[in-house]
């Protein structure tokens, strides 16, 4: 069984299904999705160019149609990425038939985008008098193409069982109102950003920027760890068959994405967040930062770092969350990162779960954990005696944050399970949803004529279980954060006041 099928079935397993786990690989790998390009707008050629990345690292068997021109940058990924596209035959058995643009064929759902919106339908009748849409719209309308794809043919395992028959939803402002706002975008000029975490939600957001027409400006990347082959499946801009990956650096591949964008200033920090703050911020100042880490105790800690500005993205199985944070520390209404993650008694019991599993103390496992400490050879050698294992069998994980080292060294890229519940772990096109509405939400701060659509301040999705109005709400400071307390706001007025 390949790595990425074996990452795909832990993940679906946390849902404790019946079915067993040869049963549901069978089931993975058989899907069979023919995905066909029915015209050549950029919009629809990036929607095809993304489902057919997320679908194959949901392990499913993807055709394309289409014409050789439009499909070429399809093409080109597979090539990139290890993936192996079929070619679509009209007479071929398929489990779904999705046709993307302006002509159903003989399709079971009919995508397109048309300015701000994006529909799916299973009317064979698209809306004709469309606008010309963008590429962040082309990028989400392929995470929900491949959320649908997932849904319609693994749902009903998962005891899914009715299916809107059309969605159409405004990335203007998530509703489902047609947007008339003209959806071309100017160049994009990020005065200073910095992205934290690199991960798969961090990775879909710099595939997003990529996608951009022009963008210029300077992009701080921090992320001190490396693709290995126990995450591949989740990260869009990760090469899914190589067996050994080299030590090669998420903050590396996303620079290298990012380096056709000429005017803007990308640099990566192979570090950790407090380390960074310490050696390359003036007084720890954090203009606009993106906040795509991984759990809530690092969360909290981005918001007692006081950022001027802020949004944030998270993700659960099949859940996604994003977050805006323009007004913290100055408004006493106005929730900071932290505000959304407050402390459960399941993050202890999950240290405490660690420590008995690698010999360190609770209190270490925490502080190791949401400080993204890169691990050490000494460090590492301890947790091997205690496990009584060879003092180098984890010598590959030098230099590698606590996580990642727990979770790909001994876990074998599954998390804890705690009596509160296993940490949970999203499958592609979930965390993919998550960095395109961060990307699109960083398009709306910068762009002038956009501000005025950016969220206020809350929007969650259930991937599984998609309809035409997304869950937004106006959340309030949680009454116990840090950024209610004094010393907190004082830091923020020093900063930037």
């Amino acid at each position: 069984m390949d790595s990425v099928l074996e990452q795909n079935i832990l993940a679906i397993q946390q849902l404790e299904l019946t079915i067993g786990k040869e049963e549901l690989a069978q089931l993975l790998r058989s899907r069979k999705v023919a995905l066909i390009l029915s015209d050549s707008e950029p919009v629809h050629k990036i929607a095809a160019r993304t489902a057919a990345n997320l679908l194959s690292r949901l392990s499913f068997q993807v055709s394309i149609g289409g014409d050789d021109d439009s499909l070429a940058e399809t093409v080109d990924d597979a090539d990139q990425f290890g993936f192996s596209y079929n070619r679509f035959d009209e007479e071929g058995d398929y489990d779904l038939r999705i046709a993307i643009g302006a002509q159903a064929f003989a399709a079971d759902i009919l995508v397109y985008a048309s300015g701000w919106n994006v529909f799916l339908t299973s009317n064979a009748t698209p809306n004709l008098a469309r606008q010309t849409s963008n590429e962040i719209c082309g990028a989400m309308l392929g995470v929900l193409i491949s959320s649908e794809a997932f849904n319609r043919t693994v749902g009903p395992t998962l005891g899914k069982k009715d299916f809107q028959p059309e969605l159409c939803i405004s990335l203007l402002d998530y509703s489902s109102s047609i947007s008339k706002v003209p959806a071309s975008l100017p160049p994009l000029y990020i005065s200073r950003a910095t992205l934290i975490g690199c991960g798969a939600i961090g990775n879909a957001f710099v595939y997003a920027i990529s996608l951009l027409p022009e963008v210029c400006g300077s992009l701080e990347i921090v992320d001190p760890d490396w693709f290995t082959r126990t995450n591949s499946h989740r990260y869009i801009l990760a090469n899914v068959n190589v067996s050994e990956p080299p030590r090669l650096y998420k903050t590396t591949r996303a620079v290298e994405f990012l380096a056709h964008h000429h005017g803007l200033k990308v640099r990566g920090y192979e570090k950790n967040f407090d380390l960074f703050l310490t050696e390359d911020c003036d007084d720890r100042k954090v203009s606009f930062l993106i906040s795509a880490v991984d759990n809530h105790a690092k969360r909290r800690q981005l918001g007692r770092e006081t950022p001027r500005e802020a949004i944030n993205a998270s993700t659960g199985n099949f859940t996604l969350a994003v977050s805006t944070h323009y007004d913290s520390y100055r408004h006493q209404g106005s929730p900071c990162v932290g505000c959304h993650y407050p402390y459960q008694g399941a993050e202890a019991e999950r240290n405490s779960l660690i420590a008995k599993e690698t010999g360190l103390s609770p209190g270490e496992v925490g502080r190791l954990s949401n400080s993204n400490a890169p691990m050490t050879g000494e460090l590492l050698e301890t947790i091997a005696n205690f496990r009584g294992l060879n003092p180098n069998i984890y010598v590959e994980f030098e230099g590698q944050p606590f996580d990642s080292f727990y979770q790909h060294g001994i876990c074998g890229g599954t998390e804890v399970k705690t009596t509160g519940g296993r940490a949970e772990i999203p499958l592609a096109h979930v965390s993919a949803g998550a960095g395109v509405l961060l990307a699109l939400e960083l398009i709306k701060r910068f762009t002038p004529a956009l501000r005025q659509y950016s969220l206020d301040n809350f929007l969650q999705l259930d991937m599984l279980n998609l309809t035409s109005d997304w869950f937004r709400l106006k959340k309030i400071v949680r009454e116990n954060c840090d950024c209610q307390r004094e010393v907190y706001r004082r830091r923020f007025a020093k900063k930037y006041d």
